[in-house]
């Protein structure tokens, strides 16, 4: 596994939203992620709200070479009918 990059830049344009802060945690899911698309596997990621499942994935599959990949989000939510 890779390691953690503790020089981080935060531009200082940068909104709220859009700052990541890598840890070991966000190491195991882009590791997990990486994974589960070499071996063409399916994945579930569930969790409580607010943990951070949809900017981790969504963020990992925008990062994929859009020659290969096609992305497509359909979010779901406790509120969802």
């Amino acid at each position: 596994m890779e390691q953690i990059d503790k020089n981080i830049e935060i531009p200082i344009s940068s909104k709220f939203n859009e700052i990541t802060i890598p840890t070991i945690e966000t190491m195991k899911i882009n590791h997990l992620l990486k994974t589960f698309i070499d071996h063409e596997t399916h994945a579930c990621f569930i969790g409580p709200t607010g943990t951070g499942k949809t900017l981790y994935l969504s963020r990992y599959l925008k990062s994929l070479p859009k020659e290969e990949f096609m992305t497509i989000f359909l979010c779901l939510s406790a509120k969802t009918h």
